[in-house]
């Protein structure tokens, strides 16, 4: 994917990304190859990984509750990035009993 794509499917503009890749690209999380083709590196990899299991836990636990799958959705990406390590793993275990014992 380019940084173009990127802008494109956020609907926001290709400067935008340019910043915000050069920014990923210090932290050591994306690379930029010849072909201006953006990757992520192993550690970019990880980040992304971890995000998307709070992110798929949340919903899942907010889903089990009866909340909807579009506000689950948009409520997870927000507690995604402000609920602490310490409470997510309590949290991640109250989703997966919710899960053993709906099952």
């Amino acid at each position: 994917m380019h940084g173009s794509d990127i802008a494109g499917e956020l609907g926001v503009s290709r400067p935008t990304v340019s910043v915000a890749l050069k920014a990923l690209a210090e932290e050591g999380y994306v690379f930029v190859d010849g072909t201006y083709e953006v990757h992520l590196t192993e550690k970019g990899k990880r980040i992304a990984e971890d995000t998307y299991e709070r992110h798929s836990t949340f919903c899942r636990l907010l889903t089990g509750l009866g909340v909807d799958e579009k506000t689950a959705a948009a409520d997870a990406c927000e507690m995604e990035h402000a609920v602490s390590p310490e409470s997510y793993k309590a949290l991640k275990t109250l989703a997966v009993l919710k899960n053993d014992r709906d099952s």
